[in-house]
């Protein structure tokens, strides 16, 4: 059994989309893109820590597959809760080795509300 049928959780992109509010403006919108599995760890470093209690980010380490490609400032979405996360580290930074059986990436992310 591997680690993302194990502990993963399922999660979607979220597109972004604009379009004409009427009076000369823009409407931002999202909606669910493509699903996939992701397992997730809070950061609870003490750094991490205090900028929760500033409120100023909530820092998360997700691991997924090598295969699905996370973008600098993707938002993603967590589908059992419907909590949003914005990327902060693309993945193909931090990655297994190729003769690894785990076949994942380590990204990094912050809570994030849309």
């Amino acid at each position: 059994m591997s680690l993302l049928q194990e502990y993963g959780q399922e999660f979607c992109f979220m597109e972004k989309t604009k379009s004409p509010d009427g009076e000369g403006g823009l409407i931002t919108s999202w909606q669910d893109g493509a699903k996939f599995m992701m397992a997730q760890q809070h950061d609870t470093t003490i750094i991490a820590q205090q900028a929760e209690r500033d409120a100023s980010a909530s820092a998360y380490t997700f691991y997924v597959d090598k295969a699905i490609k996370l973008e600098m400032y993707d938002v993603v979405k967590r589908l059992s809760d419907n909590a949003t996360f914005r990327i902060t580290q693309p993945t193909g930074e931090d990655i297994t080795p190729a003769m690894s059986r785990l076949n994942l990436s380590m990204i990094k992310a912050e809570r994030w509300a849309i």
